[in-house]
């Protein structure tokens, strides 16, 4: 019986990626391929003609660039060669025909057992790993559908892992069943070589070009998923016009709803349609039956056809062979949706900060969309003088939080919150005030440590000093200080489930907590500068966390890594609010706690509070701000006035309303002139308001969402 810390099933990109990525981290694995070659898929059953559907940014694998020689859309041959690159630089040996029969968790020695079939000597191997990785993709086993009649059919039967190219094929009659982004790029390549082609398509379809998706896969940084497929499906009616008269029809769901709920992608037109339309690809429905060489279908016309080819997908076989999986894959084998841990939220928390407020599911909370607007500038470094148009947009939406996903950038390290919001009906302060909800408390954690990098931490040859006082304070074990040189062996995971090893020791003149091995290795990968702040944290079970904060300098100097304004984003995000409020729909936003932008989502309870007080010129107040590596601090100040910030576009509103002095030793960072009167606490006893003066405020009506106006401010919102 073989033991490895990892087993990674699978060499197909995935596998390979994981490889090299415990390469880096000198983390020993085996690797198992069912094939006699890795990337099977690639080399040995796609057609000729294949391209990555999507730009090259989005598919080259972590650790090695592809080449600046390199086409944007990537060609079969080029991958291969890219793949034979990779394996060759990070020295992969995957075990070829190895066949997986069972894999189990044993809880009692804590380990998978991997059960693999030797295809070349029949021979069962079972081997143990504390980790198993299942890269075995999508594709794992070639489906053709049953049709009744078909082994009756005297032609040639061929699944798309079969075909390679239309040369053989020239004036013959050819069906092609499936009308996804194989079926259509073999219809067209059987069409150019002078074959007869048809090609059945059963359901509607969403017809994009890759530039069209290029596009989409960018905003969809930025503006929500809603929002986006409103934009790629106008731009395919404006590029591809009306599809019924060519037997075409488009769903109802937008194209990155199906792909996130259904896993359906849309059709990357490469040349197919205008094959279409000239008819050189006939469009044809779900096949009923086949009798010898004719096929009916459901239209009830047949006819007869040399060869069907079928590119009808695969099905997943892991779901048989992965025992116990019912938490990571559905009945089909699809991966179901990850929900963020405990651990791995708590490690999210701490790198947030301690002042950091997101809601949960369930929350009655306020979106403000003011703040909302202040976060885009800040993230985006634009200072927003740019003029904005007056929309009909309540400065407080009443929500109900529906999902929360604390989610972390793969390059930066920032994390940031997807959060589902649905407006309420009922959107009075009146009626708030009778439903008094009481918000989730925010995250404290008090085994973790945050220390701001000094120039002597990045160093690439030195060491990480911890203070003294986290070194003692449970956040790390105890070291046995009997040893001659007192140390230990630390086994840490980041937000993205990476290892990192690091050597705890207490050595040095005066003697010190030191990590160090392992730590240049940290600092290097993490991009790490001096006043950047390190995490490290301890679970409940034992477990460590490590992750970075980036220090605000760094972040105000970075290039924007949008493709398109600050301007263009704020109009989407309020064209997405309008709609969601106007039709009571839901809306996603992205809250970035690094950009130090106040929080546009406020618990219901915590401003009620807030606002049922006068804050009156002289009034002395008190704000909670980050203390670095003491936690949090409250400064001082005294208020000087109240007023709209924006009484054009948005007047009455509370957002930003207070104008504060603070006290001149109040912070060592710059404190806003204007806060929130949910931000403060009133340190000096002042007057409730009347009721009269609380509910004042109407609920706002929005115009018709299906009124020219807002067709208009949708147009507006996107451009």
């Amino acid at each position: 019986m073989q033991e490895q810390p990892v087993i990674i099933i699978g060499a197909g990109p995935s596998g390979l990626a994981t490889a090299a990525s415990l390469n880096l981290h000198s983390i020993p694995y085996i690797i198992l391929e069912r094939e006699d070659c890795f990337a099977s898929l690639w080399k040995k059953y796609a057609y000729d003609r294949l391209h990555l559907h999507l730009h090259k940014q989005f598919c080259q694998l972590p650790h090695l660039p592809f080449p600046h020689s390199y086409p944007r859309f990537i060609s079969k041959q080029h991958f291969v060669s890219y793949l034979d690159d990779y394996v060759s630089h990070f020295k992969i040996t995957p075990l070829y025909c190895r066949c997986v029969e069972l894999a189990v968790f044993d809880e009692i020695t804590k380990e998978w057992i991997v059960k693999v079939r030797n295809l070349g000597s029949g021979e069962v191997e079972e081997l143990r790993g504390r980790f198993l990785v299942v890269a075995s993709g999508e594709a794992t086993d070639p489906y053709t559908p049953e049709i009744e009649g078909l082994k009756s059919f005297p032609g040639d039967v061929l699944h798309s892992t079969q075909f390679k190219n239309g040369k053989a094929f020239r004036d013959k009659n050819v069906l092609v069943v499936g009308s996804g982004n194989s079926g259509m790029e073999i219809a067209m390549d059987l069409a150019n070589h002078g074959a007869k082609t048809s090609i059945v398509v059963r359901s509607p379809v969403h017809i994009l070009s890759r530039e069209m998706v290029y596009l989409g896969l960018n905003l969809l940084k930025y503006i929500p998923l809603n929002m986006v497929d409103w934009l790629m499906v106008m731009l395919s009616k404006l590029v591809y016009r009306e599809l019924s008269k060519y037997g075409l029809s488009r769903p109802k769901e937008g194209p990155f709803s199906m792909k996130v709920a259904y896993g359906k992608y849309p059709v990357l037109d490469v040349g197919t349609y205008s094959k279409i339309k000239s008819r050189d690809i006939q469009v044809l429905p779900a096949i009923s039956s086949v009798k010898g060489n004719e096929v009916v279908f459901g239209n009830a016309e047949s006819h007869a056809f040399d060869t069907i080819v079928f590119c009808t997908g695969f099905k997943r076989s892991t779901h048989i062979w992965l025992k116990g999986d019912d938490y990571l894959l559905n009945n089909d084998g699809i991966p179901k949706p990850r929900e963020n841990n405990d651990f791995y939220t708590k490690l999210w928390h701490a790198c947030a900060g301690p002042s950091v407020y997101v809601p949960r599911s369930g929350d009655k909370v306020l979106y403000f969309p003011q703040g909302h607007m202040e976060q885009v500038e800040a993230y985006m470094s634009e200072d927003g003088t740019m003029e904005m148009p007056i929309y009909n947009l309540p400065w407080k939406i009443l929500c109900r939080v529906l999902h929360v996903e604390l989610k972390v950038e793969p390059d930066t390290d920032e994390i940031f919150a997807e959060i589902i919001l649905l407006p309420e009906a009922e959107q009075d302060e009146q009626s708030m005030e009778h439903r008094y909800y009481r918000a989730s408390p925010r995250e404290n954690y008090s085994r973790y440590f945050s220390k701001k990098l000094t120039p002597s931490d990045i160093k690439t040859h030195g060491g990480f000093s911890i203070p003294k006082r986290h070194a003692n304070d449970g956040c790390l074990p105890l070291l046995d200080m009997s040893q001659e040189i007192p140390q230990q062996e630390l086994l840490a995971t980041d937000l993205h489930g990476n290892p990192w090893y690091f050597r705890h020791v207490f050595r040095g003149y005066p003697k010190r907590n030191l990590l160090t091995t392992g730590w240049s290795t940290f600092v290097t990968s993490k991009k790490l500068a001096a006043g950047d702040s390190f995490i490290f944290l301890r679970g409940e079970n034992g477990e460590f966390g490590v992750g970075v904060r980036r220090s605000m300098t760094k972040l105000l100097n970075s290039p924007s890594p949008s493709i398109i304004s600050a301007h263009s984003v704020r109009h989407g995000i309020l064209a997405s609010a309008f709609h969601a409020f106007a039709t009571r729909s839901i809306f996603n936003v992205y809250y970035r706690p690094w950009t130090r932008s106040s929080e546009f989502i406020t618990p219901l309870d915590q401003y009620i509070k807030a606002v049922q007080f006068d804050h009156c010129f002289g009034t002395r107040c008190r704000m909670r701000v980050e203390g670095g590596e003491s936690g949090e601090r409250r400064s001082l100040g005294t208020i000087i006035g109240t007023e709209d910030l924006d009484p054009i576009r948005w007047q009455n509103s509370k957002w930003r309303c207070v104008k504060v002095k603070w006290d001149p030793a109040a912070s060592s960072v710059l404190l806003p002139e204007r806060v929130c009167p949910w931000s403060i606490d009133l340190t000096e006893f002042t007057k409730k308001k009347k009721a009269s003066t609380l509910h004042h405020q109407k609920r706002a009506r929005p115009n018709n969402a299906s009124s020219p106006e807002f067709s208009s401010l949708l147009m507006d919102g996107r451009y």
